[in-house]
């Protein structure tokens, strides 16, 4: 944080067990660290956490993401989630879907679940077919779109900082926000002029599913 030219400080894959009240701290009072967080909690059904080999619950989740919202207001989180581990019941993805709706998180991103051979999970009973994984993944991006779309929804009509990044045809340049992580999230569309690399402000004009438009101010 004292490195005068670094604008934008990020904290990635942070582990829910891992976020203590100095971090939150950090991220409510230090203007260089993006108000974002990124905590991987893979799912959100006690047994097939267990499985996984991963400590947490739902319950602690979303008393975790609720102290965030309340502590740095603002923040963007992000989460990524496993679909079809072995053992993974429709139950549990019922589980896990309604945790995804409970959490609202704004930015999230689903694996279907891969058997590789050699791995402790490649020899765990009640392994999901490859079609029922890919119709869970199916379901749980379905329903984060839903939220991803009305929660950027409200960010039309603010202002924000963007970084720009690349020309995206005469008047127009793409860039991301600070609540955008490089290559995982979305981007912003801008209608103006400004050079790769430059922090520039800009007001909200539009929205999709993932992505915003905006204009240079």
């Amino acid at each position: 944080v004292k490195i005068k030219d670094v604008r934008w400080i990020r904290v990635m894959y942070a582990n829910p067990d891992g976020i203590d009240a100095g971090l939150i701290q950090r991220l409510a009072r230090e203007p260089k660290i993006c108000k974002y967080l990124d905590m991987p909690v893979q799912h959100a059904h006690a047994p097939v956490l267990r499985a996984m080999r991963r400590p947490g619950r739902a319950t602690d989740f979303l008393r975790q993401i609720r102290h965030l919202r309340a502590r740095v207001p603002g923040i963007v989180l992000r989460t990524t989630l496993l679909s079809g581990f072995p053992g993974e019941t429709e139950a549990a993805h019922q589980a896990l879907l309604a945790f995804v709706q409970r959490a609202g998180f704004d930015r999230l991103g689903v694996f279907s679940y891969s058997r590789e051979a050699g791995t402790p999970a490649a020899r765990l009973a009640g392994q999901v077919p490859a079609a029922t994984r890919c119709r869970r993944q199916r379901e749980l991006m379905a329903a984060q779109s839903r939220i991803s779309r009305e929660r950027l929804a409200r960010r039309v009509g603010t202002e924000v900082e963007c970084l720009v990044e690349s020309p995206a045809g005469p008047g127009y340049v793409l860039g991301r926000t600070a609540g955008d992580a490089p290559e995982v999230d979305g981007r912003i569309l801008l209608q103006g002029r400004a050079r790769p690399g430059e922090i520039v402000r800009t007001r909200v004009t539009g929205s999709s599913e993932h992505d915003l438009k905006g204009v240079i101010l």
